[in-house]
């Protein structure tokens, strides 16, 4: 009995030993009751509503990572009334396709893009850098081009054109236009500028090069008919077209071998009856455009013109000119004199 007593006494001071060395703490795991218990002296209980506010720390926090994550513009913007956000992302690509519509449906000049103030509220709103006026122009070619060539592609039909020459005022410098005019697969008709070239001279050879070089660019190889106006070189060039067209693209090229391929413009030559009929009163018809010219030719002249038209209780409105390339021009003036 005594024996075994004193082996239970040696087996309670082991096991006390062993618990008094479960309860030592090391200086790392004392720093770390101290960290804890400063956190929760800091903390608040969860009675005190505090999960709402947790939550939405996550999700704004997952959305700001997933906004840093990618290289593209990202807007915050709620999607529903109860607060939530979404990302919003605007790539590069879409970036560049609003600028070039911009431009185009705004009417801007190529170098708005350049420009000081689109480049200022680009950095203002934290958008890309805008790219230079001929990168712009560049893209907005070949896209447009190549969804017209599916267009085109796709109908696979016979096209009829018209073209016209014109200088410029200011440079003298000739340009041709050439526009494609379809039925698409919906029965609408479609119109498309396919051809706006500079060119040396109003020759017939000329005109002809410049036609066959654009369509074999767009890849036409069916024409109905091309619609010029009466110039003596468009009947030449015609002529031309017509045998080194059907050279390339065989008979298939024309309806009934070409007889009515050359259409000359109605409105053109409804434009030069009209002229000749008006030379018959352009004695006064000179005298009303001389009496316009006389009166715009200075500013004190407007002003005067202006106070007797005050006086004499007439409305006011604009004096214009007629021009030789705007037909519907003189007539216009006609009417516009006839209220003075």
């Amino acid at each position: 009995m005594a024996s075994s007593d004193s082996h239970q006494l040696d087996d309670d001071e082991v096991n006390g030993r062993e618990g008094d060395e479960e309860h030592v703490q090391t200086p790392s795991s004392a720093s770390k009751g101290k960290r804890k218990a400063k956190v929760d002296e800091m903390c608040c209980p969860t009675a005190s509503g505090t999960t709402n506010l947790k939550k939405l720390s996550c999700k704004s926090s997952n959305v700001w990572q997933a906004a840093n994550k990618s290289k593209t513009q990202t807007v915050l913007t709620p999607s529903s009334e109860d607060g939530n956000l979404s990302l919003g992302k605007v790539s590069e690509t879409v970036f560049k396709e609003a600028t070039h519509e911009l431009v185009v449906l705004a009417q801007l000049p190529l170098s708005f893009i350049e420009g000081v103030g689109w480049r200022h509220f680009c950095s203002k709103a934290n958008l890309y850098t805008p790219n230079c006026r001929k990168t712009c122009t560049k893209e907005m070619y070949a896209t447009r081009k190549a969804a017209m060539k599916k267009i085109l592609g796709k109908n696979n039909q016979r096209l009829s054109l018209t073209t016209d020459i014109w200088v410029a005022p200011h440079t003298a410098a000739s340009y041709m236009v050439i526009t494609a005019h379809f039925v698409d697969a919906s029965f609408q008709l479609k119109k498309m500028i396919i051809g706006f070239k500079s060119i040396a001279d109003h020759k017939g050879g000329t005109v002809s090069r410049v036609l066959l070089e654009c369509l074999q660019e767009w890849d036409i190889k069916r024409i109905f008919c091309i619609t010029v106006d009466n110039a003596t070189a468009n009947t030449s060039a015609l002529k031309k077209f017509k045998e080194a067209f059907r050279q390339a693209n065989g008979d298939e090229a024309f309806v009934l071998d070409g007889e009515f391929l050359h259409l000359r413009c109605a409105t053109h030559i409804l434009n030069l009856i009209v002229k000749e009929g008006l030379m018959e009163v352009d004695d006064s018809i000179s005298a009303i455009r001389n009496g316009i010219q006389y009166v715009r030719s200075s500013t004190p002249r407007i002003k005067s013109f202006e106070f007797h038209v005050d006086s004499g209780k007439i409305t006011r409105g604009s004096l214009p000119l007629d021009v030789k390339t705007r037909w519907n021009s003189t007539y216009l003036m006609l009417e516009q004199a006839l209220k003075f």
